[in-house]
């Protein structure tokens, strides 16, 4: 008899021990969501007062928000993060907003003088297109990847940025040969440093080749993207990067959430892609860092973004140490994964 209560006792601490593991995943979930909401109603709030379609990408040096026009290559970011909130909260008062916000993004369509407008378009329209049915914005992707299209020579070859350690930023190809005339970095610290959100963004990009062509040479170049980045001997405990992995005065650098972000939003597919391999387990702990203090912000503050401590370009002198849209998509579209991944 003893023996049996022993071992129900077990067992119930075993329940109870998965059960509160359980709750702790679901409640850092919801605790972001709904941090996420209490930001985002307060930015468009804002917005909707002025009677403009505003869409914000960072703050200025005086902490007031900074806006920018459609052109911008930040500009489909704001709108994906609304349609993201939309998707986590099932509240349907986040459509029109979402809708409204991407459609004044109509003529990124027609730009040929942008290789930013897969972002553009992507976060805006694709998003609409997949999480609300909207079947009208199928024309404006189609449009846009035209458009898009016109801008490389057929001959050019594929863009191959991904190097024996590392991915460069831009590769500048011959236009008639197709021969690689130049590799180089325009925000990281130099031509052969690894800057931070493009290693973040090699390993998104290649996943998410991988999800359109099932070509495993995609995977192969994910992993390699995550073996150099979890390898580095310069990557903090808290996996938030800083903003180069050879910038010279680490750990004296600033850190890149926004890098951070999109690396774990990666994980996330990626690990539904090969699952064994701690994908998601890197982006559990990638997310935990990014949900605390050290980098969420409270409500009301950094104006109304929801991470803090990002990076857009040290060489430039541009958006150090400040949120930016772009990693709070990232950020939100992990969240979006993390549930989805738990759920199966």
């Amino acid at each position: 008899m003893k023996t049996i209560l022993s071992a129900l006792g077990l067992s119930l601490l075993i329940l109870t021990s998965c059960g509160g593991q359980k709750k702790v995943e679901v409640d850092f979930i919801q605790d972001n969501i709904d941090n996420a909401v209490a930001q985002n109603t307060i930015q468009t709030d804002i917005i909707e007062k002025s009677g403009k379609i505003l869409n914000p990408r960072t703050i200025n040096e005086d902490g007031s928000i900074s806006y920018i026009p459609m052109e911008d290559w930040c500009s489909g970011f704001f709108p994906g993060s609304i349609w993201l909130t939309y998707n986590l909260t099932g509240d349907k008062k986040w459509l029109p907003l979402a809708e409204k916000y991407t459609e004044a993004l109509d003529s990124v369509k027609y730009l040929k003088w942008h290789h930013d407008v897969g972002f553009m378009i992507g976060c805006s329209y694709l998003n609409g297109y997949r999480m609300a049915d909207k079947k009208e914005y199928k024309d404006v992707i189609i449009e846009a990847a035209r458009s898009l299209s016109t801008r490389f020579r057929p001959n050019a070859g594929v863009i191959q940025t991904w190097a024996a350690d590392k991915g460069y930023h831009v590769v500048d190809y011959d236009p008639e040969t197709g021969e690689v005339r130049k590799r180089q970095t325009a925000q990281g610290y130099a031509d052969e440093s690894a800057w931070a959100r493009g290693q973040a963004w090699a390993l998104y990009g290649y996943t998410t080749c991988y999800r359109y062509t099932k070509d495993k040479k995609y995977l192969d170049q994910a992993q390699k993207v995550y073996n150099f980045i979890f390898n580095n001997k310069n990557l903090p405990e808290d996996l938030v990067p800083y903003w180069d992995y050879d910038a010279p005065n680490i750990p004296n650098e600033p850190r890149d959430a926004s890098a951070a972000a999109c690396t774990a939003s990666a994980l996330y597919e990626l690990d539904g892609y090969l699952p064994g391999n701690h994908y998601k387990e890197t982006a559990d702990k990638i997310m935990e860092s990014l949900g605390s203090p050290a980098y969420r912000a409270k409500v009301g503050t950094n104006g109304n973004f929801i991470l803090m401590h990002s990076v857009g370009s040290i060489p430039h002198g541009q958006e150090i140490d400040v949120p930016l849209n772009y990693a709070d998509y990232y950020f939100l579209e992990g969240l979006m994964r993390k549930r989805d991944l738990e759920k199966k």
